[in-house]
């Protein structure tokens, strides 16, 4: 669901030319220059802005994927201790 909301801030903004994926003069330079990378962005082409929503996102992403390894490993200890319980009922009871 967010994948779509990026994309849409993209489209929304009216910049079409920033999903358009045909082949350009500019990709033909940029594939000529050393290493095939294009340069380094000037900050007239970096918008803080955006730059801190990505961050945002990627960060809430990133906590999402750490609560879900911490409620998994609390789930694993609590079957853990659940089958050790069980394992000494079983035994009281045979005594």
């Amino acid at each position: 669901m967010k994948n779509k909301l990026v994309v849409q801030l993209c489209v929304a903004s009216g910049n079409k030319s920033a999903t358009d994926l045909a082949i350009t003069d500019m990709d033909h330079k940029i594939s000529a220059l050393p290493g095939g990378a294009p340069l380094k962005d000037t900050y007239s082409d970096w918008f803080p802005d955006v730059a801190l929503r990505v961050d945002v996102m990627m960060l809430e992403q990133v906590e999402g994927l750490e609560d879900k390894v911490a409620n998994a490993s609390m789930q694993v200890k609590v079957s853990i201790c659940q089958l050790y319980i069980s394992r000494i009922h079983r035994s009281a009871q045979n005594l």
